[in-house]
């Protein structure tokens, strides 16, 4: 089994020649790339490109401003696809156009039948067909909690989307003679954001795209009854059941409102036991999309699996003193410690059960914390504690990127728009998002509409992202069961279930 995700890797400095036809890496430098990102290179970051990035960022709780968010435009990179690249978002080959080269590269493949969607078709695109869409630009809006009382909650939905963005302006450009512009506002973990950014989105944009916040029930409103249409939001991944009952919306993680994947939580009876489960304790940071989510894991796992919650206890957004806390898990003898949360305060918790010296069976954490964040946290802290902890992945895994084409894509594309920056669960799903849209907006045609748009998303099932992702039912909205489970080992992430592949059921549990 490869354990390559070091906690001390750092990234190889290359660098990028930017040309009328887009940047190319040789194949030589891609593999420096993946070799610096699995362990095996030393140095400082890519260095991205500086054109188009405004820093106007949006609002955040407080009133302040962020300074790493704003409108970002930038140039439209390449313009002559390879003979067997991505001019239809295809997978590109071993040395295909991942960077907008002139040659498509051994293996490379394309999509629709190898249609060429950059330029207009003869006698022009239509123009101005919908809101956000003119001759010569499609314009999407990025809205992701960033700023707020947990900084950089979600940020890495907001780099991998402005990752895929910035792939697809250097190496195709256009769709029909469009050029995508992205433009970025921080939601700030604030309900108010949120519908202020919609609002704005409902005058100015498409589409939204890669979206993520805590406090997204704002946007209910302004994407369901903007007068211009119903906004589609191609969203990293909804957790609210305002924004999940929408027709609208499309989520990468695919979920609905009664329906909760059973797979991880499977896994952590098989191992803690029957009478293990019977001891559980739900831990959550306590707002409103937390707190339903919450509910219905804890409704689905006591109807299904024969789950006991003898503890169910959130946790204040800015709560920072833990002790209590475990000493009411200790005081029930909780032997499996279920945690919703962000990695920062995992990471506390876990100092908490430590100077305790009291350590449940299992700590069950979910995707959102697979990342460098909880192994920087997780680095010299003493076995006992490090051994409880159990990551629950819904994608491909960045420890396994030699094998994974399109992670290799996200890899070398974060780097250029954010230097040092590294592969995460919730990123693979924002990339997946940009990635839906693009092709979807080639599969509508010059004619582009939001109706037509969300039509044409309905009928994608199936969806992996090239790999990144197991089979999604987009078009549903039906969560898919499938998980990979993970331990901390040597400071980095391990398989723990099951040793390749996914660990799957044939459906979510329905309350």
């Amino acid at each position: 089994m490869r354990r390559t995700f070091r906690s001390t890797v750092m990234l190889v400095v290359l660098s990028m020649v930017v040309t009328a036809c887009g940047t190319r890496l040789s194949e030589d430098d891609r593999e420096l790339v993946i070799a610096g990102l699995t362990g095996g290179g030393g140095g400082g970051g890519i260095v991205a490109p500086s054109e188009g990035v405004v820093t106007d960022g949006g609002e955040t709780t407080d009133g302040t401003t962020s300074t790493d968010g704003g409108d970002t435009t930038g140039t439209t990179g390449g313009s002559t696809a390879g003979t067997a690249g991505t001019t239809t978002g295809g997978t590109a080959g071993t040395a295909g156009t991942t960077t907008g080269g002139t040659d498509g590269g051994t293996g490379g493949t394309t999509g629709q039948a190898g249609t060429d969607t950059r330029a207009a078709p003869p006698g022009g695109n239509g123009g101005a067909t919908d809101v956000g869409v003119t001759e010569t630009e499609i314009v999407i809006y990025n809205v992701v909690d960033v700023g707020g009382v947990i900084q950089g909650l979600f940020e890495d939905a907001r780099d991998a989307t402005q990752a895929y963005w910035a792939y697809f302006s250097s190496t195709e450009g256009t769709i029909y003679g469009r050029q995508i512009k992205y433009q970025f506002r921080d939601a700030g973990m604030s309900t108010q954001n949120n519908r202020s950014h919609y609002l704005e989105a409902c005058q100015n944009a498409f589409a939204a795209v890669g979206s993520m916040s805590a406090f997204e029930q704002g946007a209910a409103g302004p994407i369901k009854d903007c007068e211009k249409g119903p906004i589609p939001d191609i969203r990293t991944a909804a957790v609210s059941p305002e924004i999940q009952t929408l027709p609208t919306v499309i989520s990468t993680d695919a979920m609905r409102p009664g329906q909760v994947p059973l797979s991880e939580w499977t896994y952590y009876k098989e191992v803690v036991g029957d009478e293990g489960v019977k001891k559980a304790g739900y831990l959550w940071i306590n707002n409103a999309t937390t707190s339903f989510q919450t509910q219905q894991n804890r409704d689905a796992t006591t109807k299904h699996l024969g789950y006991t919650w003898v503890e169910e206890i959130p946790i204040g957004l800015s709560e920072t003193n833990y002790a209590s806390i475990i000493q009411q898990l200790r005081s029930s003898d909780v032997q499996l410690v279920a945690f919703q949360g962000d990695a920062s305060q995992a990471i506390r918790l876990g100092e908490a059960m430590r100077e305790q010296n009291w350590y449940p069976q299992l700590f069950g954490l979910q995707s959102n914390t697979y990342g460098q964040k909880l192994l920087d946290g997780m680095r010299d802290k003493a076995e006992e504690l490090v051994s409880i902890y159990s990551v629950a992945q819904t994608g491909a895994l960045v420890e396994e990127i030699q094998s994974n084409q399109e992670m290799q894509l996200y890899a070398e594309w974060l780097q250029r728009v954010k230097p040092g920056a590294k592969p995460t669960g919730l990123g693979l799903y924002a990339w997946a998002s940009m990635k839906l849209f693009v092709d979807a907006v080639k599969a509508v045609g010059p004619n582009l509409t939001r109706a037509a748009l969300v039509e044409e998303l309905r009928k994608v099932n199936d969806f992996t992202a090239n790999g990144l992702l197991p089979p999604q039912k987009i078009g549903e909205q039906i969560a898919t069961d499938c998980i990979i489970m993970l331990r901390i080992e040597g400071g980095q992430f391990v398989r723990a279930e099951p040793g390749n592949d996914y660990r799957c059921r044939p459906e979510p549990g329905f309350l």
